[in-house]
């Protein structure tokens, strides 16, 4: 069932959606792609418009089905594209990994953009949009996506990390305290910002 452009399935999971919008952002974007060589192509604002482009084709209506992304598989299936778009934008090869070029093209994870049009949109709803709570919600996702890349790189470097093996994983060197201490240092400095910030508005 298609409803004002949105792909509605019986169980309202959204997967025909994602595999939609996946595959038309996907042609555009392959179509844009061949006139952004990655030597002598056009200017970093004329690429950005690729990316515009590819985020309003993958996050149409995600302000009803911005949650189905919390599962792995309907994350990746956008992202994939998401990635494709942003090494255009920032000029660079396929062996660039997807966390890193994201932070290099200045593009926060597609599920996390996704996530902020919904509050965006229920704040509406709510008629409590403002600049102030614009600002906010601006700032809450980068700092959810800073939390992640450092989480990601922390994984990185001493392995997968969980609250069932955190401190043998500590304990098995210094170098991993270290690391192990710095992110955790992070992460509260982050989360204390988040409520004060809160506690402001």
């Amino acid at each position: 069932m298609n409803y004002l452009g949105i792909r509605l399935d019986p169980r309202l999971t959204f997967w025909v959606q994602i595999q939609h919008a996946a595959g038309k952002a996907a042609k555009i974007t392959s179509q844009l792609s061949r006139l952004m060589a990655n030597i002598g192509g056009p200017s970093q604002e004329k690429r950005k418009l690729l990316m515009s482009t590819t985020i309003s084709v993958l996050l149409y209506g995600a302000e009803i089905w911005a949650d189905v992304l919390k599962k792995e598989n309907r994350r990746k299936v956008l992202a994939r594209v998401y990635r494709t778009a942003a090494l255009r934008v920032a000029s660079a090869y396929r062996t660039v990994s997807g966390d890193a070029i994201l932070v290099i093209s200045g593009n926060a994870p597609i599920d996390l953009l996704a996530y902020e049009r919904k509050k965006l949109w229920e704040l509406k709803k709510m008629s409590e949009y403002n600049k102030s709570a614009f600002d906010q919600i601006k700032k809450d996702t980068i700092s959810a996506w800073q939390r992640r890349w450092e989480n990601e790189r922390v994984e990185d470097l001493v392995g997968p990390i969980s609250a069932n093996n955190l401190i043998s994983v500590m304990m098995e060197s210094e170098a991993n305290w270290s690391i192990i201490q710095k992110f955790a240092e992070t992460l509260l400095r982050s989360k204390k910002r988040d409520l004060d910030a809160g506690k402001d508005m």
